[in-house]
């Protein structure tokens, strides 16, 4: 039989789409971000239908790569837009049980958004991997001003955000998506006004303390490690926002409080002090102190502090990423990953130079517009340390202008 009659492998219909590892790269991705069980209710069937911005640009995000991945294996940009769209409708469909999950149908249109974009972005990529030198030094500096204006960004939205009048104090409280916390909450008290549970006759001092500086303590008695976190204090208002809360997870105590980035569906402060509670047996007496001051917050449980909790103008990337804490390592890793397009698209010194002011401006005002902590010494390195790096990258990928 000639090698004409014969139908080699590389030459049949089905190996022109082959799950390639980019694209299976990407499916997992997907997979991991949206399918992984979460702390609440199992088969909770509840649908949202609430557009929420935070929402919806982690979603974008997310389907990119996959939009990537599609067109990259030379398939059709619609097809890929079909294809997200479908994945993402069975996605919505499984999360209606699973533990923790809640579907929304605004995710598949955005979700098939960000298969668009990554589409466009692979099908389109001469342009910005190459762009004119006009081109190359608009976004540069955009690139920079986008790293300043972050660092602005981060100072803006993590401000305590409270509207309401009424304010609620909740002992231990019995929530369905979280533990009960077996613990005990014997008082609770704010700048020296009490907390009694239940509502609050006079919220006004303590509105007015939550929006600024205070001085917390709760006393009671340690409780059996929770499976899931559990709340030891939380203070509410009318609308049953969390505007402040102490969670127990394990061993580790955790804070949170309402900020305006729980406005627009961003993902909530998280400020841990871990092994809080790893020497402490149930039944132990427990002192909780939390001070915030303008240089962060400071925790004290039992003897155990940690001062210094807070964000700082690098830590952008926690309004994305749900349960993130910050550290200085990770703003770092953040703000270089940022820096690599601006040193990639600048040509010459002086768009450099002008992109890293832009950049460098912006982390070191924000501080002293906002209540962060002072921006480190490593995370303005980070940013020069990621613009070489994408600098070099252009020269090797592209080749010096």
């Amino acid at each position: 039989m000639s090698e004409s009659q014969t139908s080699r492998p590389d030459d049949s219909p089905t190996s022109r789409i082959p799950l390639d590892p980019l694209l299976a790269g990407a499916l997992l991705l997907i997979g991991v971000a949206t399918l992984v069980p979460l702390h609440g209710p199992s088969g909770s069937s509840r649908i949202y239908w609430t557009l929420e911005f935070g929402d919806a640009l982690r979603n974008i995000g997310l389907y990119v790569p996959f939009g990537v991945a599609w067109l990259a294996g030379h398939r059709s940009l619609a097809a890929g837009v079909v294809g997200a769209l479908l994945l993402s409708t069975g996605i919505e469909l499984l999360q209606l049980a699973l533990p923790g999950r809640f579907s929304n149908p605004w995710d598949i249109a955005s979700n098939a958004t960000g298969a668009l974009l990554g589409g466009v972005l692979w099908r389109e990529r001469r342009r910005w991997l190459r762009p004119s030198k006009p081109l190359a030094l608009g976004m540069a500096l955009a690139c920079g001003a986008a790293i300043g204006l972050s660092g602005l960004a981060v100072g803006w939205l993590r401000v305590p955000f409270i509207e309401e009048l009424r304010i609620d104090s909740h002992w231990t409280p019995d929530f369905r998506y979280l533990s009960h916390y077996q613990g005990e909450v014997t008082g609770a008290a704010m700048n020296g006004i009490r907390l009694p549970h239940g509502r609050l006759a006079h919220g006004g001092p303590i509105r007015e303390a939550l929006s600024g500086e205070f001085d917390l303590r709760v006393i009671g008695r340690v409780g059996p490690e929770p499976p899931r976190p559990g709340i030891l204090f939380l203070i509410t208002d009318g609308r049953k926002r969390d505007l402040l809360a102490i969670i127990v997870e394990g061993s580790d105590l955790w804070v949170t409080y309402g900020d305006r980035a729980r406005e627009f569906g961003l993902v909530p402060p998280r400020l841990p002090l871990v092994d809080a509670l790893a020497d402490a047996a149930p039944g132990n007496p427990l002192y909780v102190h939390l001070e915030r001051r303008t240089e962060g917050f400071c925790l004290r449980v039992n003897g155990l502090e940690k001062c210094g909790l807070g964000y700082s103008a690098a830590d952008s990337w926690t309004l994305l990423v749900p349960f993130s804490v910050p550290t200085p390592w990770a703003g770092a890793l953040w703000l270089a990953l940022m820096a690599l397009p601006l040193g990639f698209w600048s040509r010459g010194p002086a768009a450099m130079l002008g992109a890293l002011a832009l950049a460098l401006l912006g982390l070191i005002a924000a501080p002293l517009f906002f209540p962060l902590l002072p921006t480190r010494f490593i995370h303005l390195l980070a940013i020069l340390a990621g613009a070489a790096l994408g600098a070099g990258l252009q020269r090797a990928t592209v080749g010096s202008p």
